[in-house]
């Protein structure tokens, strides 16, 4: 199990750039990619998103590249006395008047640094993309294990809530029952004995109504099934199939409450809903 939620960095220095790789990732419902570079990346950028695609199946995945020239880090003083130098020269020679001001000196240095800064290659950027990425993939494990762990915990939790409820069902069905009993007794005093029969007819079929014997036995299933799910190692893209899951254990605890009306199956209930929300709202970072 992954989590969506991950941080990678990468770096690469030699004599002619410095090359940074920052990668950020999190949830969302599809993999998306938003590359940002400090230089030109139209002919290598296909390649950094077939590498993450290789690795990752969901996601908001950010990657940033700063390329910076080496020789931009060495600035010394000398470097700018020879670059006033060579400007008046320049003056001198084409006869230009006024004064050379910071700015001016600033400025020229910079455009001629960048002509001359060396091209980012692929062959180059590639080995730097790639442990940003191992990097990242690394914490998205890390952090995967520690939902895993806390899945588990949680699983456990509803699976004794269904189970209270479960072992409740029986009292609460035959207390139902009882009551419409007495309920019909009372007016079928006042009723032709047809009517009184028609009554207790309808006594069946609401009991049948009002019983969650089928909700438990479903909701029962998915956890099960959550918990296959999460303890196995081959399967690693859980997020969207426990999503499902999820969404069918709350459509199975809704049923049960506006079936019951017995106390305490809709207090645990209530626990069952809080629980499944939980659950749902961390599962939404599961890769």
């Amino acid at each position: 199990m992954r989590s969506m939620t991950g941080f990678g960095r990468a770096n690469s220095a030699d004599d002619d750039l410095m090359v940074s790789v920052n990668i950020r990732s999190v949830n969302n419902k599809s993999l998306s990619f938003h590359i940002k570079s400090s230089v030109p990346s139209g002919a290598w950028e296909p390649k950094v998103r077939a590498l993450l695609k290789k690795e990752l199946k969901r996601g908001r995945v950010e990657v940033q590249i700063e390329v910076r020239s080496a020789n931009k880090t060495k600035l010394e003083h000398s470097g700018l006395d020879q670059w006033v130098k060579t400007l008046r020269e320049f003056q001198k020679k084409h006869d230009l008047s006024g004064e050379l001001s910071v700015h001016d000196v600033l400025i020229t240095w910079s455009v001629a640094a960048t002509e001359n800064e060396p091209t980012l290659t692929w062959i180059r950027l590639k080995p730097v993309i790639e442990s940003a990425i191992s990097e990242l993939i690394h914490f998205r494990k890390r952090e995967g294990a520690q939902l895993k762990s806390w899945f588990i915990e949680q699983i456990a939790q509803l699976q004794e809530v269904i189970q209270k409820i479960h072992a409740r069902r029986p009292a609460a069905a035959k207390e139902r029952k009882d009551h419409l009993r007495e309920r019909i007794k009372e007016v079928g005093q006042i009723l032709d004995p047809q009517l009184n029969a028609r009554l207790e007819t309808e006594l069946v079929l609401l009991a049948e109504k009002a019983d969650i014997e089928e909700e438990i036995f479903r909701a029962t299933t998915h956890i099960q099934a959550i918990s296959v799910l999460i303890r196995d190692q081959a399967f690693t893209a859980k997020g969207k199939r426990l999503d499902f899951l999820l969404q069918e254990l709350i459509r199975e605890t809704n049923t049960m409450a506006s079936k019951s009306t017995d106390a305490q199956i809709r207090s645990e209930i209530v626990n069952a809903k809080t629980l499944v929300d939980q659950l749902r709202e961390q599962a939404a970072n599961i890769e």
